[in-house]
């Protein structure tokens, strides 16, 4: 009797065979974001409230000097240019990154390469005033977009992490260590313009996992990487404009998996910027921006 050829089955269909027949869950992972949404936005908080009292102190520090400054012309006019310099830079455009083409494969000794398609696709955001946000991610292209913009006339602030992800499940009894490495193509800009007000900027990217019990209850993050690219706290001048690219920045990780446990594997890229906004002659701006791409995610179990 015939039997259907395993090169006839999809690469999703051979992972699947791979974790005993599981399939990812999109239940899970909303109760999961739900989750570290509630933990970004308790952190973001905590943050904000020793941020914010730095200020009010900073405020009254700098008042005396900045009423004198605000009577100069010349120094009114050279903040004029910084803030026209500002808005000029703004309006850049963040270029797509060149992507390599990768293809999917499962190899003998138990790993895979995994392409867009993924599985699983999530933002997490926490903000104060009125900051823009132009990010996303898709799971369908394996597009990831930080992008965060601080309001250019009032204070705000915001965090930001874009990721696409997939499911995995070990295929045998024993426990082992899980190696992970994914490829990133991105392009990035950022900026902090001040003039005698503080301002703040950073972008990363990284791997992450988090581990679920076979009820799909969370069960504790295995790995929470974050490569900065830049970080930048100014409090009078600022750092003005910068950007760069990379085509192929290799990420890698391992954990220690086990079999009474399904886990979710992402890439991910993010951000956070804080800024004073341009009022009474003086001010702060900054903003935050990465265009990433995941051509594929690897995984190995050792």
């Amino acid at each position: 009797m015939a039997t259907k050829s395993r090169g006839s089955k999809s690469h999703k269909q051979r992972l699947r065979g791979l974790y005993g027949g599981l399939s990812p869950s999109q239940t899970v992972v909303r109760r999961a974001k739900a989750a570290k949404q509630k933990e970004l936005s308790a952190s973001f908080a905590i943050q904000e409230v020793l941020r914010s009292r730095h200020a009010r102190i900073m405020d009254r520090v700098h008042s005396p000097m900045l009423e004198a400054l605000g009577r100069d012309t010349k120094v009114v006019r050279a903040v004029a240019s910084l803030k026209s310099a500002a808005r000029q830079m703004r309006r850049r455009p963040l270029a797509r990154p060149l992507v390599p083409v990768h293809k999917p494969r499962i190899v003998a000794d138990l790993g895979a390469t995994v392409v867009p398609p993924y599985d699983f696709q999530e933002t997490l955001v926490s903000s104060t005033g009125a900051p823009f946000n132009g990010s996303s991610a898709d799971k369908t292209t394996g597009q990831i977009t930080s992008f965060i913009d601080a309001d250019s006339r009032n204070p705000s602030s915001e965090t930001l992490t874009a990721a696409v992800g997939i499911f995995f499940h070990p295929p045998t009894d024993c426990s082992g260590t899980l190696n992970l490495s994914a490829t990133l193509s991105f392009t990035y800009n950022w900026a902090t313009y001040c003039a005698f007000a503080s301002a703040h900027s950073d972008g990363w990217v990284g791997i992450s996992v988090e581990r679920f019990d076979m009820a799909g209850f969370p069960a504790g993050v295995l790995v929470d990487q974050q490569i900065f690219l830049w970080a930048d706290n100014s409090w009078w001048t600022g750092a003005g404009y910068s950007s760069g690219s990379n085509n192929a920045l290799p990420l890698s990780a391992q954990c220690t998996v086990d079999n009474q446990h399904t886990y979710h594997v992402w890439v991910r890229c993010g951000g956070s910027i804080s800024a004073g906004g341009w009022h009474g002659g003086f001010g702060s701006d900054a903003w935050s921006r990465i265009f990433g791409s995941v051509p594929s995610i690897t995984w190995e179990l050792m």
